[in-house]
This record gives C-alpha cells, sequence and structure tokens, in this order.
C-alpha cells in the first residue's frame, strides 16, 4: 500500500513539474515589441507628444548587415568615423520603430496597441530607457538608422543618469524605421571614435553632418547635458545592406 501511496505522489510531482515547466517556458517568450529600449517622444518646445515603439525587426537584408561586424563598421566609417582595427563594434539593440501618439486596448489579450502616426514635421526628440542596456553613464552610443530610401544615418549621443538610477539616451529623429544601437568597444572598454568629418568610402557614399546639442532636467531639477549628433549617410549601391 505504502509503494502505490509513493508512486501516486511521484506522478503527481512529475505531473506539476511538468506543468510548471510548460507555464515557465510560455512565459518566457517576450513580445519583440519590447525586445530593444523604447523612449517617450518631445516636439521642438519640449512637450511630449507620443512614444516610439519596437514593433520587431523582420527585414532580413537589415538583420543580416547587424550581424555582420564588418558592415557595421564600413557604416560608421562611411559616416566619417574613424574605426580602428582593434575597435570592437556590438550591437547592443536592434528593431523597426514607429511613432505612436494613441491606440487601442485590446480586451482579448489584455494589451495596449499602440497606432502608428506619422513623425511631425521638425522631428521628435526621443528619450531612450537604456536601463535594461549593457551600458553605462557617460558611454557614447551609436544609433543606425535605416532610411525609407535604404540609406544610413549615423547618429550619436551619451548615456546620462535619469531617475531613481535609471539610464537614458536621447537621440532626435526626423523619421523612424530600422535602428540598432552600437556601442564600440576596446580592450573590453567603451571608446569614443574620432571623427574625420565628411568621407567618401570604398562605396561611394556621401555624408552630410549636422550637430544637435540639448539640455535635459530630470524629475529632481538636476540638469543632464546630453547631445545627439546626426550623420546622414546615403549609399549609392546596394543600399539595403549597406554594400
Amino acid at each position: 500500500m505504502k509503494l502505490k501511496r509513493l508512486a501516486a505522489i511521484l506522478a503527481t510531482t512529475v505531473f506539476c513539474l511538468g506543468l510548471g515547466t510548460t507555464a515557465m517556458a510560455a512565459g518566457s517568450v517576450t513580445d519583440p515589441r519590447l525586445d530593444a529600449p523604447t523612449g517617450s517622444a518631445k516636439d521642438s518646445n519640449g512637450a511630449t507628444i507620443g512614444e516610439v515603439v519596437n514593433t520587431g525587426l523582420t527585414n532580413e537584408e537589415v538583420k543580416a548587415v547587424l550581424e555582420d561586424e564588418a558592415k557595421v563598421k564600413d557604416i560608421l566609417t562611411n559616416a566619417g568615423y574613424e574605426v580602428k582595427d582593434d575597435c570592437k563594434v556590438a550591437v547592443i539593440a536592434q528593431g523597426d520603430y514607429i511613432f505612436s501618439d494613441s491606440g487601442i486596448y485590446d480586451n482579448k489579450s489584455q494589451t495596449y496597441i499602440p497606432s502608428k502616426a506619422e513623425v511631425p514635421e521638425g522631428g521628435i526628440d526621443v528619450d531612450f530607457d537604456m536601463t535594461k542596456e549593457d551600458v553605462a553613464v557617460g558611454d557614447t552610443i551609436y544609433v543606425m538608422h535605416q532610411k525609407d530610401d535604404g540609406s544610413w544615418e549615423v547618429l550619436e549621443g551619451k548615456v546620462t543618469e535619469g531617475t531613481n538610477g535609471s539610464k537614458k539616451l536621447a537621440v532626435h529623429f526626423d523619421s523612424l524605421s530600422p535602428v540598432a544601437f552600437v556601442k564600440v568597444m576596446s580592450d573590453g572598454t567603451a571608446v569614443v571614435l574620432n571623427k574625420e568629418g565628411e568621407q567618401v568610402s570604398e562605396i561611394k557614399a556621401e555624408t552630410k553632418a549636422e550637430t544637435k546639442a540639448e539640455t535635459k532636467v530630470s524629475a529632481s531639477g538636476n540638469k543632464a547635458v546630453s547631445s545627439a549628433k546626426v550623420v546622414k549617410t546615403s549609399a549609392k549601391s546596394s543600399p539595403k545592406t549597406g554594400q
């Protein structure tokens, strides 16, 4: 009798463990929109007008570029940056972004679904929440953005400290589509690349640079100065892949 009772207990335990494993696996699947940093969007007057949302990067050609360190280095070089041979580039996050100023709540899935809206004239200033990313306050992040015509622009910003230990990255966008957040390392330390100005590389890219600096004020009243440098790069061949 004792043996039968023990066998029943063991069977029940295995069944419960199986259910727990299944539930854990199901919960580990995350919405691809949440895999990359998001942030609030502000207009030129500093008023919050919406948010930027990652809808999930599905373009296989773009994903192939971002998985190839040499191609990522090429994009940075085309934008006029000096990338030394001993530097390692790491794509710490990527996504396909939209600007949203409204949305609907889906009762069935109990989730909020943002609606896509046009980026207003003059662009938007985005405060990305980088708290969960592998970055430190003071790190320079290179934000590569592929525009609708297939060309890449490179935006540069520094990670600043937000409220309650959060980390922020201020970036200005005139449009949204595939975006990659890149950190450049040398001997395990984040480095700032030298900027050579306008440069035409082997793939004959044209560059045009403009700089925008702004001061952000946190909720605590402390000023955090951050800058975003926009370098627009237009590739003349294979614009979707950067080759």
